[in-house]
């Protein structure tokens, strides 16, 4: 899930065999922090919503324990601090997730070889083909859905 992006709930009934957890918080929240000027570096909030982050256990688990802090954390007292440890914690929990995300590409150094090879033939066949004289000139959207990823990976 990206920035700017409405959230919907499902039925529970419906959605009883899925599991996890989500963290959707209003932008007043990081309005004046340092975090807020950084949300630009975390790329991974421009994933597609079919897209998904690849993460160990022990990964999930460290992102777990954070999201448990920061619900700990909402549920004490407000005082003049809550803010300041909320935007921290979450911040820590973003840096972590762009360090996953990050990582991600390196380890799945054969994938990108894969997807090298299966992005040789696209523009060929872009332009034998009739796509050009509906579509006009490819974007980087367009290879990107062909291939299944972002136009910013």
């Amino acid at each position: 899930m990206g920035t700017n992006q409405v959230v919907a709930m499902e039925d529970p009934d419906e959605t009883k065999d899925a599991y996890g957890w989500g963290l959707v918080f209003h932008p007043e929240l990081i309005r004046g922090t340092s975090l807020s000027a950084k949300m630009k570096d975390y790329n991974f909030f421009s994933y597609g919503v079919y897209e998904a982050l690849h993460l160990s256990e022990q990964e999930k688990g460290k992102l777990t324990e954070i999201v448990g802090d920061i619900e700990h954390e909402l549920n004490q007292n407000i005082d003049k601090h809550s803010k300041t440890l909320i935007v921290s914690t979450l911040e820590l929990l973003l840096n972590y997730c762009n360090r996953y995300y990050d990582r991600q590409f390196i380890t799945r150094t054969e994938t990108n070889k894969d997807l090298i090879a299966d992005f040789e033939g696209l523009p060929d066949h872009y332009f034998e083909s009739e796509i050009l004289q509906s579509l006009g000139f490819p974007s980087v959207k367009y290879f990107g859905e062909q291939l299944h990823l972002s136009p910013n990976c």
